[in-house]
C-alpha cells in the first residue's frame, strides 16, 4: 500500500509541474492547472482504498488475503511446537 501511494504521489508532482510549466506555451486555459490539481487529489483516496484491497505482484494484481487465511497456517504450525514442548515429561531438579 506504502509503495502505491508512494508512486502515485510522485507521479502526481511530476504531472503538477510538467502542466505547470506547458499549460502557458500552449496557451491553455487558466482552470487547467486546478483541475488537473483537483482530479489528482481526488483520485489520492481512491488509490489508497484500491490498494488496500488488492496487491501487486510478480504474478499480476491479487486480492489481499484476509489476515485470517494469511496467519493460519503459521498459527498452526506454532500451536503444535507448543503443544507437543507441553507434551514432554517436565524434569524438576532439586538443588541440594
Amino acid at each position: 500500500m506504502v509503495r502505491v501511494l508512494t508512486i502515485y504521489a510522485g507521479t502526481a508532482y511530476v504531472i503538477v509541474e510538467l502542466i505547470s510549466n506547458v499549460s502557458e506555451p500552449l496557451q491553455l486555459p487558466a482552470w487547467v492547472p486546478t483541475l488537473i490539481i483537483v482530479l489528482l487529489a481526488v483520485d489520492f483516496p481512491v488509490v489508497a482504498i484500491f490498494s488496500w484491497i488488492f496487491d501487486i505482484t510478480p504474478g499480476g494484481i491479487r486480492k489481499t488475503e484476509d489476515l485470517q487465511e494469511a496467519v493460519a497456517p503459521y498459527m498452526a504450525k506454532v500451536l503444535m511446537t507448543r503443544r507437543r514442548r507441553s507434551s514432554r515429561k517436565k524434569r524438576t531438579m532439586l538443588w541440594v
